[in-house]
């Protein structure tokens, strides 16, 4: 039998859970006018306070607690949500610290700590927390969600996924944890997976127009965008419908040439009273797209502007210049000349690098490669990317000598290809960065090819301006000057790598790809002992699609309208050319 004081003490916090704080209040009158040293009812009215934003009170009556129990972890966790609630974010974490020192494992605090952290841009740490939590609480779905965004910000996509897989095994009946889901398969470039995901998000709740827009954005990418269009129908015409609709309404209209009504979706969307869409940068980008689709170049450049100052600048220019010297002073000729190198398994399949500035052609390159059975496309692979900065955060390494940790490498980049098939000759991965880490993958990849994709540079720098790059990846393309210091690097390492690497580079102009195609297809080909293969010419035919800024271009035969499009923005890019010394 419960004793009468329990009873009520149960009573008061289910109030306070279930949000009745005026009548758990009332309660706690008189109960703790006969036990006012109860810290278990202290605790209840400190939270309906609380939850009835009585800030001042709740605060008094948690320090009321901490006077009576300095070790109380209710008292303790509870200043520390009243001094967030405050916007205190110090004393905040001073006070969930001292929680988590007497109970480490306290949920509560762990959380609020995370939440804490994930906005003073401390991930690495909120990230901590929160897998804590999902160590001692597997089954809260909310938790998985919130580790999914955080490790989706950190870059760390396939953890992302999983965690938000684990979210939908608890609740798959959630339309939110779909969305989720989708949103990061679509990161990854995984989009067929991605519109699955969406496809289940509608099922849950046909209502959300967050799954249509999104799953009408993968459907464009893979070449279904007629279907898109039809899916977002009804949304469109409903009133008071989401800016999300708008964005993916604009962006498929803009790609079926439908710019007017584009234009006035994209308006739409850049001027709603939705904070997070009016900041966003994604429908800046595409309103630039369809305003010089229009022949209205000084708006789109302006729009593209907009874009570029709402993303966050982390461009570390002194550190990457830095990187490049120490790049240039480690990989000398003599140094490369006298590896013996990994010894490469005969069975394995040849790695193929397509290096070059972002919106170079290396998608296109990439795509023609795949018509050729001998070549299977890897897409943007960030496998040497991330060995790359591995070292680089190891005291400034550049690179090894160390055979073991050279064979370690490579065992690392065998294992991310080990689901392709014999068949192939070549694989590529076309990550445009990898200029930076050609010496490395000569380490412990001797057999490896590389392909130079170069462009006009004012042409090159206005379409990296104008895409929506990963901010984490590409840091510095929101900055024309930026952009004109990271192209003045990779001309310097590419003729580095020329008179080092000991191994041929095939060199591919864009200009001349598009205005002779045959001709350098077949040189293409004879550059890395292919055969010839007709079906490279008709690669827009190609059924596979391509999740990078290019997707829709590589869909079409080959055409010369982007050679020269810089000189519609005349002194737009004084910025860039200035930067560039031309």
């Amino acid at each position: 039998m419960v004793e009468p004081f329990e009873s009520k003490a149960l009573l008061v916090e289910t109030l306070v859970s279930q949000g009745q704080p005026e009548l758990a209040l009332a309660e706690l009158s008189s109960m703790l006018a006969a036990s006012p040293q109860d810290c278990r009812l202290l605790g209840a009215k400190a939270r309906a306070l609380n939850n009835l934003g009585r800030l001042d009170e709740a605060e008094a009556v948690f320090r009321q607690i901490i006077a009576i129990d300095p070790e109380n972890i209710e008292g303790l966790a509870g200043l520390g949500h009243v001094a967030a609630a405050k916007g205190d974010i110090a004393a905040a974490e001073h006070w969930w610290q001292r929680a988590l020192q007497h109970e480490p494992d306290h949920v509560r605090s762990l959380k609020g700590l995370a939440r804490l952290m994930a906005g003073s841009r401390r991930p690495e740490e909120a990230c901590r927390c929160l897998t804590r939590v999902s160590e001692l609480e597997p089954e809260d779905t909310d938790n998985w969600l919130n580790l999914a965004e955080l490790l989706q910000f950190l870059d760390r996509f396939r953890e992302a996924v999983s965690a938000c897989k684990k979210a939908a095994a608890l609740e798959p009946g959630r339309a939110e944890v779909h969305e989720t889901l989708g949103r990061l398969l679509y990161s990854l470039g995984d989009v067929e997976d991605a519109e699955q995901a969406y496809a289940a998000a509608l099922r849950n709740d046909p209502d959300s127009q967050e799954a249509a827009s999104g799953r009408a954005l993968c459907l464009d990418v893979m070449g279904r965008r007629d279907a898109g269009l039809q899916l977002l129908d009804p949304y469109l015409v409903a009133e008071n419908h989401l800016p999300c609709v708008d964005y993916a309404a604009g962006r498929l209209l803009s790609g079926a040439g439908r710019y007017e009504e584009a234009l006035a979706c994209l308006k739409k969307t850049v001027s709603s009273t939705d904070r997070n869409w009016r900041l966003n940068p994604r429908p800046w980008y595409a309103l630039g797209s369809v305003l010089e689709k229009l022949g209205e170049y000084g708006e789109a450049f302006d729009a593209w502007s907009e874009a570029n100052r709402l993303k966050p600048a982390l461009f570390r220019e002194e550190e990457f210049e830095e990187r490049v010297r120490a790049i240039i002073h480690w990989y000398t000729k003599e140094r490369i000349a006298s590896w013996s190198g990994v010894g490469a398994d005969s069975g394995v399949i040849r790695p193929l690098f397509i290096v070059g500035m972002p919106r170079s052609g290396t998608t296109l390159v990439e795509q023609i490669l795949d018509c050729h059975p001998r070549v299977h496309a890897g897409g943007e692979r960030l496998v040497l990317e991330n060995m790359a900065a591995r070292l680089w955060n190891q005291n400034r390494r550049v690179g090894t000598e160390d055979p073991v940790e050279a064979g370690a490498l490579r065992k690392k980049w065998e294992h991310s290809i080990e689901e392709l098939s014999g068949q192939a000759f070549y694989y590529t991965d076309k990550f445009p960065g990898n200029f930076m880490h050609l010496g490395l993958a000569r380490i412990f990849l001797p057999e490896m090819s590389v392909i130079w994709c170069r462009r006009n540079a004012a042409d090159t720098a206005l379409s990296i301006f104008a895409n929506d790059f990963n901010r984490h990846i590409v840091p510095w393309a929101n900055s024309m000057e930026h952009i004109a210091l990271v192209w003045k690097a990779h001309e310097k390492l590419m003729q580095h790598w020329l008179a080092s690497l000991g191994i041929p580079v095939v060199q591919v102009r864009y200009e001349s790809l598009v205005e002779n195609p045959e001709d350098q297809v077949r040189g293409l080909l004879q550059g890395l002992s292919l055969a010839w293969e007709p079906a490279c010419l008709r690669f827009h035919e190609n059924r596979r699609f391509a999740n990078t800024a290019s997707f829709d271009q590589v869909r079409r035969p080959l055409y010369t309208s982007s050679v020269g499009r810089h000189r519609r923005y005349g002194r737009k890019l004084e910025p860039f050319l200035s930067a560039l010394s031309l």
